[in-house]
């Protein structure tokens, strides 16, 4: 099940085509979505628990099913001819890891020349954190003043729940709070969120 999406400010994505298709990819798949996306024309969304190469693949298929587009961040270097191109299609944005503010403060930029956007991060950081948050999106959030949307990743029940938003403004300390009690109950492609990794799992 994909809930239709009637916000009207919203950063939007695809067409009827690649929405039918991915819609169809979702129900042969079994796999739904849960919850709302928030009529909100900026805002950082964070998807956990992030375990697998997958779940960018079950990520971009939700992207088309729901009709919204997600950006994410991508070191500066990968941006050549050819590539470059691409990668900005599908949401890229090149940040400097080497400069001063570096990628926060590309992501506060990209917030604020954009009327809408929202910016994907994995908060773990890399798919074998076992469930320990970075600060960064946090940070980007703050700077940026913009809201958070956990997106939670439940592989057992094959469901995507965007089930808890959240406003900058809380303090550092609420704000992880919130997100791991919400997380706790979800389970990864091979892991729990804060469960150990799964034998022989990608």
């Amino acid at each position: 099940m994909v809930p239709e999406l009637g916000n009207k400010n919203v950063a939007r994505r695809g067409n009827a085509v690649t929405k039918f298709l991915a819609r169809l990819a979702f129900k042969l798949s079994g796999w739904q979505v849960t919850g709302e996306i928030p009529d909100c024309p900026k805002f950082v969304a964070i998807g956990a628990p992030h375990t697998s190469n997958w779940d960018w693949v079950i990520g971009m298929m939700l992207m088309y099913a729901v009709g919204i587009k997600f950006s994410f961040l991508i070191k500066k270097s990968v941006f050549v001819p050819v590539f470059g191109p691409i990668l900005k299609f599908l949401g890229g944005i090149p940040v400097d890891r080497s400069a001063a503010n570096g990628i926060v403060g590309d992501a506060v930029r990209a917030f604020k020349s954009a009327d809408r956007l929202i910016l994907a991060i994995t908060p773990e950081g890399t798919r074998k954190s076992d469930g320990v948050l970075k600060t960064g999106f946090y940070r980007i959030a703050v700077k940026a003043k913009v809201p958070i949307l956990v997106v939670g990743i439940d592989y057992p029940n094959k469901r995507f729940d965007t089930g808890l938003f959240l406003e900058a403004s809380l303090s550092e300390e609420e704000v992880f709070s919130k997100i791991h009690e919400y997380l706790e109950t979800m389970e990864g492609r091979n892991a729990g969120f804060l469960g150990s990794k799964k034998k022989g799992a990608q």
